[in-house]
């Protein structure tokens, strides 16, 4: 088993036990448990987290976009708008 392996996995699912890794990996679960706490204690693994949606109507998504201004300094921000859109936060710098 590679540290590489279980690590996809637990990206995919941190909710999965030990012993489901080993199943799917097809190695012992002490295995997996030992290579499990040697990631966390090495600090690969940080944390485990649950996504939570607060309000019952989608996810907040931050995305960055890069662009160059068009002639005269402007900005297309029309761009920038999607259909279930709530708000637009629009931050420019000189760089």
């Amino acid at each position: 088993m590679t540290q590489d392996a279980l690590l996809k996995l637990l990206e995919a699912d941190a909710r999965l036990s030990d012993q489901q890794i080993a199943d799917r990996l097809g190695v012992d679960v002490a295995t997996v448990a030992a290579k499990r706490a040697a990631l966390e204690k090495a600090g690969r693994i940080v944390g485990y987290q649950a996504i939570v949606n607060d309000d019952g109507e989608g996810v907040s998504a931050f995305i960055e976009v890069r662009c160059t201004p068009e002639r005269g300094g402007v900005i297309p921000t029309g761009a920038l708008l999607f259909p279930n859109e709530r708000g637009l936060l629009f931050m420019a710098a000189a760089g």
